[in-house]
């Protein structure tokens, strides 16, 4: 039996129910596992978060968690989220400003009536599990936004908690200090084994931090599994797009002739359309993508895009990444080594190993509002 069991869970707004949040979503989590929870905004994730957390009701579905039925809609269980036991660290971090960070740490402890001499002092454990310890008497107002984080993610651990849920707690800070608090969860999930559910529209945080990761879209889950078969094999043009794979070709094939929006192809791009005719999305990493000038050396089994220019090239040494132009469509590739003879401005050819294309039938993807990061 799975620790967290969510079956066919809906949630409807407005009046007449005819706007859902959530739509039939089914999941399983195991005992100390991380599923980190991955989409745009308004895609259901946190809504999702907070039915598991007693915040929001629930339409239609059940949640089981460590066996024990919290919520089920039909029979009318809805046990409350103080009685869950479970942590939260919210994205506003959500501190008392007129407690001191011992204080804010120990209230979960004391709301449950432990004395406060044990809640201090295990409080101060998970404080020095944070790196926080010699912070106990400052107050929320006196702390950087990544100490207020730490806090808060103290806070939610000190009462030794079922499972941890998590609601984009590191987007209120910088790059940074993202990646230092990312190592830090991650740290603290694999030294202590709790059950997490994280919340994030950030594809390198989703994929760092998830031991299984699920795409949302629309109030369903697209796909759901480990950080690499996510990256490695996206079901759809929907989570390719989402990952931030930036190269995305619109092909079109009829019998044994293919046309696209980027000019007339050589090489063997058929053999990587599924059978039949039709119109479908290709997607290449710009990892994927190479550059070279008209006329030089291709491996005879790439497929070409020729006619481009070379627009730009941004970064420094060896992390450089082109800019393209073919007719209308903008491509981007990774700089590999021997090229750092090309120029903006001169004409270019690119080039692909067919195994590393994704390739889908067109459907009508709606537009994703994130920050593109190509993994």
């Amino acid at each position: 039996m799975s620790f967290l069991e969510i079956d066919h869970l809906s949630k409807y707004y407005g009046r007449k129910k005819q706007v859902a949040a959530l739509d039939g979503v089914s999941l399983k989590i195991e005992e100390g596992e991380m599923l980190v929870l991955l989409g745009p905004s308004g895609c259901g994730k946190t809504t999702l978060l907070r039915t598991i957390a007693g915040l929001e009701e629930t339409s239609v579905g059940r949640i089981k968690i460590g066996g024990r039925m919290v919520v089920d809609a039909e029979a009318g269980v809805a046990v409350p989220s103080h009685q869950r036991n479970l942590g939260f660290v919210f994205q506003n971090y959500a501190l008392w400003p007129h407690m001191t960070v011992l204080d804010n740490v120990a209230f979960p402890l004391k709301a449950r009536g432990t004395k406060t001499s044990e809640a201090h002092q295990r409080a101060t454990a998970v404080l020095e599990l944070v790196g926080c310890e010699t912070l106990c008497d400052r107050l929320p107002g006196q702390l950087s936004g990544g100490q207020q984080q730490r806090i808060a993610l103290a806070r939610s651990l000190v009462a030794s908690p079922q499972m941890v849920l998590f609601d984009e707690p590191l987007s209120n800070v910088d790059a940074q200090l993202r990646r230092v608090l990312r190592a830090e969860i991650r740290r603290l999930h694999q030294e202590l084994g709790f059950t997490g559910v994280y919340v994030t529209h950030d594809q390198q945080e989703g994929l760092e931090l998830g031991d299984r990761v699920a795409v949302m879209r629309a109030g369903k889950v697209e796909q759901v599994g480990t950080p690499q078969e996510i990256h490695d094999r996206p079901v759809s043009a929907y989570v390719a797009a989402f990952l931030g794979v930036a190269n995305r070709l619109f092909c079109h094939v009829e019998g044994d002739q293919l046309h696209t929006n980027v000019g007339k192809p050589d090489g063997p791009w058929i053999s990587a359309m599924p059978a039949g005719n039709g119109s479908f999305e290709m997607f290449v990493r710009t990892q994927a993508l190479r550059v070279t000038e008209p006329g030089a050396a291709i491996n005879p089994g790439a497929c070409v895009l020729r006619g481009g220019t070379l627009m730009d090239m941004i970064g420094i040494s060896h992390n450089i990444e082109y800019v393209i132009q073919i007719g209308n469509q903008t491509l981007f590739a990774i700089a590999h080594p021997g090229q750092s003879t090309l120029k903006r401005g001169q004409p270019v050819d690119c080039y692909f190993e067919i195994n590393d294309a994704l390739v889908y039938r067109l459907e009508n993807t709606p537009a994703i509002q994130h920050n593109a990061v190509d993994v």
